[in-house]
C-alpha cells in the first residue's frame, strides 16, 4: 500500500508514544525509499483538557513532518459509530467531531488536487 498510494494519512494520538510510532514509520518508508513526503499525519483522539495533549498540538508543526491542518476530538460519539452502525454524519452533524472530519475531507481534496465535482461523477 505506502507504495503505490499518492498519499497516506496517518492518524496521531498527540501522546509521546503514538508519536514514537509516527517515527518509526517515517524511517520505515524513508529507508525503504517509499516517499515520506506522501505521508501526511493529522492528530486524532485529541483531549484539550489534558496537559500533554494541549502540549504536543502546540509543538505540531516541529513534531510532525507535513501535517494535515486538522486535529479530531476526542468524543464518545465517534466510538457510537460502530455500535449504531452510523456514520458520524447521521449521528451527530452539529458536533465537533464531525466539523474536524469535514475539514480533513477538505484538506484531503484539496492536497490530492481533487474538485468536488470531479470526485463524484
Amino acid at each position: 500500500v505506502l507504495d503505490v498510494a499518492d498519499k497516506v494519512y496517518v492518524p496521531v494520538v498527540p501522546t509521546w508514544l503514538s508519536l514514537n510510532s509516527w517515527d518509526q514509520l517515517k524511517d520505515f518508508v524513508k529507508d525503504k525509499k517509499l516517499g515520506v513526503k506522501k505521508l501526511r499525519p493529522f492528530f486524532s483522539m485529541v483531549d484539550r483538557r489534558k496537559n500533554l495533549h494541549r502540549d504536543v498540538l502546540a509543538r505540531g508543526t516541529e513534531l510532525l513532518t507535513n501535517p494535515m491542518p486538522v486535529a479530531v476530538p476526542y468524543a464518545s460519539v465517534v466510538e457510537r459509530m460502530g455500535e449504531e452502525g452510523q456514520p458520524l454524519e447521521r449521528l451527530a452533524p452539529r458536533s465537533p467531531a464531525a466539523e474536524e472530519y469535514r475539514k480533513i475531507w477538505q484538506a484531503i481534496q484539496a492536497d490530492l488536487g481533487l474538485s468536488r465535482k470531479r470526485m463524484f461523477r
